[in-house]
């Protein structure tokens, strides 16, 4: 018998898995058009959606795929409309049509069961919201560059000059615009079409002089004061410098040490001083980011070139890395990255890692404007709009302008008419220019696009935007003005009704999506890659509605499941095998794709953009790996060693484990050789680079196992961690392969990279001894026994998934700690439902969002356990791995796959070539690790 279910469809779902195998999906980032996420500033967002919004003057439709959060997961663009402009029905104006195709992308079809009969599809229609009109603001901005465009250090005319990752840029009076050339350590002119150099030799340290006999240390922030001299924050030399139109430099603040003192200019401390601003009475305000706090310095009495004229205070920020309104050190900020001051002395805060815009009053009361800590690119009021990664901000007579670092998106703040500012309901978020795509490209905001971080200034009507990433200082302007004003909004409130064929009016539609109300139905089926005929869809619209927006959620009655494919007894020849970076080869060597070498990597995790992690284990490092394939080393590589730091001081000792935030700005190391749990921090603008990335100890001491429990992380003690894995905002779990245990370390606040805010405590396994008894037994909490347990998953509901090694099995541990076997019984192959399965000593794990297992075994194969313990297997041969070989699953050769990553678009990464550790029968030996994916043939 065929099993059949109505499902939720994803309407182009991108559901990404964090990492460490199957941590919490990332929020989504939709395209430039309109909203993502689950709220849409005006009609709620059901689960597995697209989102119509619909301009009744001008006919336009704009239709952007929503994610979905439903259980009932589909990999890729499931469903997708195409929409005609919107029509008046002939004889009849008050009643609009619009004709919609729906489109199945899959490689499945839908609306019909396995046995081929048709069920039908039903198209569920939320509410309709009367809103603005809905022009498209990027249409009516313009980015343009006005110099750099690859990286390199050359002066001359602007067409010609070269920059290297400016961070930031500001316009003088006489307009003169001044560029913070960040990793060639100058400051840079822009004049009458020519660049010059102002100040800095290029030398990576901070001497007071003249023009290159100067020295700056990775300049970041720029502001000009109203004595008309430039202010540059340099992020690692950790002090404020002054500099003379002519080029004299001299320090305002700061000693170079890392520190949060408050004092004279010439004893306070920053650490990773950012952002930059100034204010109308000579003060400035720093974006002190790893101190997380707002700082300000006043001008003294004397000599402006002595650091000593010139006093150091804290306006507002409690220190921790948190969030909290509040005043003064009762706020709380996250690594704030840059900031403007407005004509009446109020300080703006681009918050990065809170994704929020702040308001900071000059008496230091801080309230949130925009952001509800969700990364994403949300329009609408301030309490409902989302940012992600904020990093720079201007303030203009009208509003805010922003850089979303996060989304690749320039986009505005305008306080309503007659509002108080303080409150996040009284500001409107909107987009204006970026597709949301990295990218280079000039033209309107509509096409336009960005990358990396940057950040932006206010001149005399238009935006200046250091484009760091691309190195390039680039302008962004608008015939309507800047901020870009709103376009209208409808008169009326009456409602627009929905209008079915047989011209019955569907009035007082529910909030939301209601699955047993089918309001259209499409009575067939739709094949694998069909379009449905176009279909009138009717509505009434009363006079006075300018647009108006709903939501559309797509249900259909299937009984397939269409993530990777796989067989019974064989590999699925659905799914495709091919090598992304790495070669035959061992080694430590970054590049892109088969240019890279890694050594014996066993551990795998993957961020909400796709980027990959490896644990590189013989090469004592941690490796990233980006979308074009490109391969560069974040933390160690230089021996083996224990040593907190920048990522390319530090030291690791063989990491087995690595997992991240689903924002990529924290990676979780388990560093198996030295018993601890590492936490590397995005502290930089270029992720890719080691000196973007600090290292710190949250758990356990280097060189000394053992087993502590239910302790901070500076008095626990740990064996051998191997497995890692987000399970919420606030806990990690991992393995421990020499102690035979789960464990959970939750952030208790405060400090993240301090070990005493971290609390370490059992999730299951023996505890009588540092080793823990090995076994096999199901049970609850101390009373389970594992054997060498490797690397775990994490699903949506909290359940932990365990490749138990030398068990051949995989367990499960729900939240209240049960253990029980959900496939696997003694070393071997077989396809199979739960203990008449058999693994060959399986390794890496991962689950999707549909609740599927995957494994990776010592026995050459990808596996895939259903959430009910039915084994198949997906890519791979039992026994030959080598020579190794990409293609189809059925014809694909895997030698030793180790670690895994999921993607929730259908997409399954793993490590090839490696040596299994702990597994308690010595090593293989290997050809050279490489790093592989596997993805549907149906999808291509």
């Amino acid at each position: 018998m065929s099993v059949r279910r109505w499902l939720v469809l994803a309407v182009a779902l991108g559901v990404v898995i964090g990492c460490g195998g199957g941590g919490g999906a990332g929020a989504p980032v939709t395209d430039g058009s309109t909203n993502g996420g689950t709220d849409t500033g005006g009609v709620a967002a059901p689960q597995g959606t697209a989102h119509f919004r619909v301009d009744v003057e001008t006919g336009e439709v704009r239709v952007t795929d929503l994610q979905s959060s439903s259980r009932a997961i589909f990999s890729g663009g499931l469903v997708t409309f195409q929409s005609t402009t919107l029509i008046d029905e002939p004889g009849n104006t008050g009643r609009k049509v619009l004709n919609v195709t729906m489109a199945n992308k899959s490689g499945q079809p839908i609306g019909m069961n396995s046995d081929g009969n048709e069920s039908g599809i039903r198209v569920l229609l939320s509410a309709f919201k009367n809103i603005d009109s809905t022009t498209d603001l990027r249409t009516l901005t313009r980015l343009t560059t006005i110099s750099g465009s690859t990286l390199g250090y050359q002066d001359g005319p602007v067409g010609t000059a070269l920059f290297n990752r400016p961070a930031s840029v500001v316009a003088a009076s006489d307009g003169t615009v001044y560029v913070a050339d960040t990793d060639n350590n100058r400051i840079r002119k822009i004049s009458m079409g020519q660049v010059s150099t102002l100040a800095g030799s290029g030398s990576s340290t901070s001497i007071d002089g003249s023009g290159v006999a100067a020295t700056l240390y990775r300049p970041y922030g720029l502001a000009i004061g109203p004595d008309n001299y430039l202010y540059v924050t340099e992020l690692l030399g950790r002090r404020v410098r002054r500099i003379s139109p002519s080029g004299v430099v001299t320090t305002v603040a700061g000693t170079g040490a890392v520190g949060g003192a408050d004092g004279s200019g010439s004893t306070a401390t920053f650490n990773a001083p950012e952002g930059l601003a100034a204010g109308p009475d000579g003060s400035l305000y720093v974006a002190d980011s790893l101190n997380h706090k707002i700082r300000k310095i006043l001008p003294a009495v004397g000599d402006p070139r002595l650091a000593a004229s010139y006093n150091v205070t804290t306006l507002a920020g409690s220190g921790a890395a948190a969030f909290a309104d509040g005043v003064g050190a009762g706020a709380s900020f996250n690594a704030p990255r840059a900031l403007t001051v407005a004509s009446d002395g109020t300080v703006y805060v681009a918050d990065r890692l809170n994704h929020r815009l702040r308001r900071v009053s000059p008496n230091g009361e801080v309230v949130t404007i925009v952001g509800k800590g969700i990364a994403s690119a949300i329009e609408g009021t301030g309490d409902v709009a989302t940012v992600a990664h904020p990093g720079g901000i201007a303030a203009t007579g009208d509003g805010l302008l922003f850089y979303d670092g996060g989304t690749k998106r320039l986009r505005q703040a305008v306080l309503k008419s007659g509002q108080a500012p303080g409150s996040p309901a009284s500001w409107k978020v909107s987009n204006i220019s970026g597709t949301g795509a990295t990218g280079f490209v000039d033209g309107t905001g509509d096409v336009a696009q960005m990358s990396g971080f940057g950040s932006v200034s206010w001149n005399d009507g238009q935006l200046l935007f250091a484009d760091g990433s691309n190195n390039a200082i680039r302008t962004l302007t608008s015939n309507a003005g800047l901020p870009v004003p709103d376009q209208g909004g409808s008169t009326t409130t009456e409602k627009v009704t929905l209008v079915d064929s047989d011209g019955f009016e569907t009035a007082n539609l529910p909030g939301a999506y209601d699955v047993e109300t089918p309001y259209l139905m499409y009575a067939g089926g739709l094949e694998a890659g069909a379009s449905a005929s176009p279909r009138k869809w009717q509505f009434s619209v009363p006079e006075g509605v300018k647009a108006f927006e709903f939501i559309v959620t797509v249900s259909a009655e299937t009984g397939f499941y269409s993530g990777l494919d796989a067989g019974l007894g064989v590999a699925s020849a659905n799914n495709y095998v091919r090598t992304i970076a790495g070669r035959s080869l061992g080694g430590l060597v970054d590049g892109q794709g088969s240019v890279a070498r890694f050594g014996n990597a066993t551990g795998l995790g993957i961020d909400d953009q796709g980027i990959l992690y490896v644990a590189d284990t013989n090469n004592h490092a941690i490796r990233r790996i980006d979308a074009a394939g490109n391969v560069s080393t974040v933390v160690g590589g230089g021996g083996i060693g224990s040593t907190d730091g920048y990522g390319n001081a530090a030291r690791l000792n063989n990491p087995n484990g690595v997992a991240c935030s689903a924002d990529g700005t924290r990676l979780y190391i388990a560093d198996s050789g030295n018993y601890t749990i590492r936490l590397a921090r995005m502290i930089g603008s270029d992720p890719s680079q080691a000196g973007s990335w600090l290292v710190s100890t949250i758990a356990g001491a280097a060189t000394v196992p053992g087993y502590v429990e239910n302790a901070d992380g500076a008095t626990t003690r740990l064996n051998a961690p191997l497995g890692i894995a987000v399970m919420d905002g606030q806990s990690l779990v991992f393995s421990e392969a020499g102690g035979n245990r789960i464990r959970r370390l939750k952030y208790m606040g405060g400090d993240e990279s301090l070990a005493t805010s971290w609390r370490s405590y059992l999730v299951a396994g023996n505890t009588t001894a540092p080793g823990g008894t090995p076994g096999n037994t199901n049970g609850n909490g101390s009373t389970a026994r594992f054997d060498n347990p490797a690397h775990i998953a994490v699903d949506r509901l909290g359940n932990i998934y365990v490749a138990d090694t030398n068990n051949h099995r995989i367990r499960k541990v729900d939240p209240d700690g049960d253990v029980t076997t959900l496939a696997g019984s003694s070393y071997g192959y077989a396809d199979g439902t739960g203990v008449a399965a058999q693994f060959a000593q399986p390794f890496g794990i991962g689950v999707d969002e549909a609740g599927y297992v995957f494994v990776s075994e010592f026995g050459h194969m990808i596996r895939r356990v259903s959430p009910s313990g039915v084994v198949r297997t997906v890519a791979g041969t039992s026994g030959i791995g080598f020579p190794e070989q990409d293609g189809p699953g059925t014809s694909a050769y895997l030698y030793y796959p180790i670690a895994i990553a999921m993607r929730g678009n259908g997409e399954l990464y793993f490590l090839s070539g490696g040596t299994y550790p702990y597994t308690g029968g010595g090593s293989v030996s290997s050809p050279g690790l490489k790093v592989k994916l596997i993805e549907r043939l149906v999808k291509k």
